[in-house]
């Protein structure tokens, strides 16, 4: 019988999940068979999406079918998230819970509300979870209840052989202007119109600012609103969609100021990866941002002046190599080895 079934899907570049299960997945199965234990991997994809006046109705529908069909033996079954789970999966990796701490920004349709219960019901039932962050957990122990003894964490990583310094100036990064990036999906909670407002008010003092975002726009509303936004404050914002990493490091490496307004995450790898390159950061002040940022970025409050300012602050800063030094403390290598000890210590206790 297999050691570990790792259960995972196909995610959407350009996002979180994306960007853990291809790391992890390149990584683990050759790194645990070097520690005598056997990791397969169980891809799962919708067997067909059920559509209603030409419309997707969901995740949890189109998927839902699947979690019975798919059963693999295996001592140890790992899901990558919550809603490739079956009631058979022992390990759950928990990302974050957005949906259940803001239900009335994710949970307003019925497929959401049916989805969110089923992985809340899953994140319960599991053995053991791992968690990205001390942050994830504790959100775990306080919204679902789940004992922290359950849950270990095992952040994320970054990959250092693609982002590094890298001076090559490209288009995204213009000559005398100050060059603000930012990068993610246009999640709701990521807060993107923060980082619109703070430029409009750059603006207004006489700054020359070029404002970027990369990512994609899954979200039609939030399009909507950074727009809006935008045309209030007289701001131009490029959103030129997802890019390769070989663009994310040289705008990194060559911009003024890598700008994270996200209100909550498990834990957010654009800013690691912009310190990474050498970027300097402003962020939010929350528990989140400094248990992986630590103190190289400015943090500042969720305000249009606030962000303002502190770009203003970051501009002046001579931060060295502190970003680059703290990004090194995050590894994928690092990320595969807490997931092989941690399986090590369940096959132990369970067997």
């Amino acid at each position: 019988m297999t050691d570990v079934v790792l259960i995972t899907q196909k995610w959407k570049t350009g996002v979180g999940h994306g960007t853990f299960a291809t790391n992890l997945l390149g990584l683990l199965p050759a790194a645990a068979e070097q520690h005598g234990i056997n990791v397969s991997v169980v891809p799962v994809e919708p067997l067909f999406e059920v559509r209603v006046g030409g419309r997707k109705m969901g995740g949890f529908v189109t998927i839902w079918p699947v979690r019975y069909l798919k059963r693999p033996k295996a001592k140890i079954v790992h899901a990558l998230d919550a809603y490739l789970a079956t009631p058979n999966t022992q390990l759950i990796t928990l990302l974050d819970l957005a949906p259940l701490k803001f239900p009335g920004l994710y949970l307003n349709t019925w497929s959401a509300k049916m989805e969110w219960g089923y992985r809340k019901k899953m994140l319960m039932k599991a053995r053991a979870l791992t968690s990205i962050s001390q942050f994830s957990k504790k959100e775990a122990n306080k919204i679902l209840g789940i004992p922290p003894a359950r849950i270990k964490v095992i952040p994320l990583g970054v990959n250092h052989q693609k982002f590094f310094a890298d001076k090559t100036r490209i288009k995204w990064c213009r000559q005398g202007k100050i060059n603000l990036i930012t990068a993610g999906n246009n999640d709701l909670r990521k807060n993107f119109p923060l980082a619109v407002k703070a430029a409009g008010i750059l603006q207004r003092m006489g700054k020359n600012v070029n404002l970027v975002r990369f990512g994609p726009s899954d979200w039609p509303q939030e399009t909507e609103r950074i727009r809006k936004t935008a045309m209030e404050w007289n701001v131009r914002i490029t959103e030129p969609g997802v890019v390769g990493v070989d663009v994310l490091r040289k705008v990194y490496s060559t911009c003024d100021v890598f700008v994270w307004p996200s209100i909550y995450e498990g834990m957010g790898l654009p800013p690691l990866e912009a310190m990474a390159c050498g970027a300097k950061v402003v962020a939010l002040d929350t528990e989140f941002n400094r248990e992986f940022l630590g103190d190289v970025p400015v943090y500042v409050k969720n305000d249009p002046k606030e962000m303002a300012e502190g770009i203003l602050e970051a501009l002046k800063m001579d931060i060295g190599t502190r970003g680059i030094e703290q990004a090194r403390k995050f590894t994928w290598e690092k990320c595969v080895n807490q997931h092989i000890l941690f399986y090590k210590t369940l096959l132990k206790e369970w067997f």
